[in-house]
């Protein structure tokens, strides 16, 4: 296995096109399926409501840079009218992560999980504890 520093960091605003680039190699992940392409991924409102307005209130998100964005992890509140694929409830936000394909055994997934915790919140309020 091949040495890197993969340095793990906060995103922000300016890392809305390394959360988009994220999302696309999670819908991407199987070579079974005819790839989504950004355009279509973001047109598609059960895929582009976890980065729509990226970063909107309550996100929190952390991306694996190694020369550049290769992975990313991030969370998300929400609602019960707009549930993503594992909703639980509307207090418990829905984890997404992917890594660049290629790169799955650096850690950095795996990295980027463990970085990324939500404050805790109390049951049905949307503020932070």
């Amino acid at each position: 296995m091949r040495s890197v520093e993969v340095v793990i960091r906060l995103a922000g605003a300016d890392d809305r096109s390394a959360v988009e680039d994220a999302l696309l190699w999670a819908c991407n992940w199987s070579t079974e399926r005819q790839p989504l392409d950004r355009a279509t991924a973001l047109i598609r409102p059960e895929i582009a409501h976890y980065v729509t307005g990226w970063p909107a209130a309550g996100d929190l998100g952390v991306v694996a840079d190694i020369d550049g964005p290769v992975g990313a992890a991030w969370l998300r509140y929400l609602p019960t009218d707009d549930p993503g694929y594992g909703f639980v409830a509307m207090n418990i936000p829905e984890l997404s992560t992917a890594s660049i394909p290629g790169i799955e055994a650096e850690g950095s997934g795996a990295n980027c999980c463990a970085l990324c915790r939500p404050p805790r919140r109390s049951a049905g309020s949307s503020e932070s504890a």
